[in-house]
């Protein structure tokens, strides 16, 4: 089983995600992603941003500005394609709530 985390330091706030791939490299299957965000005075925008692209709120502590999200998305194993799709939702992220 593969895996991999980045953290991303955007306007909104600090976002480490973490992928797990359940299966090989080039058989399909699905790669769980793990989320923590820590932005203070964007969190609900960050938050409601990422649900509404298939991510599932886990815990949410808006007085400290926490979170915890996860998702599973389908995937061929293969981690530099999930680390750009991944890319781009938190560019989304940023765009929609900087």
């Amino acid at each position: 089983m593969a895996s991999m985390f980045k953290v991303y330091d955007t306007k909104v706030g600090v976002i480490r995600v973490s992928v797990e791939l359940e299966h090989r490299q080039l058989e399909l299957g699905k790669a769980k992603v793990d989320v923590l965000v820590r932005a203070i005075t964007a969190l609900k925008c960050v938050v409601d941003s990422l649900v509404n692209k298939g991510f599932s709120a886990q815990i949410v502590y808006e007085d400290l500005g926490i979170a915890h999200l996860t998702a599973e998305f389908p995937s061929l194993g293969i981690l530099t394609l999930i680390a750009s799709k991944i890319d781009d939702i938190i560019n989304e992220v940023e765009k929609a709530c900087s």
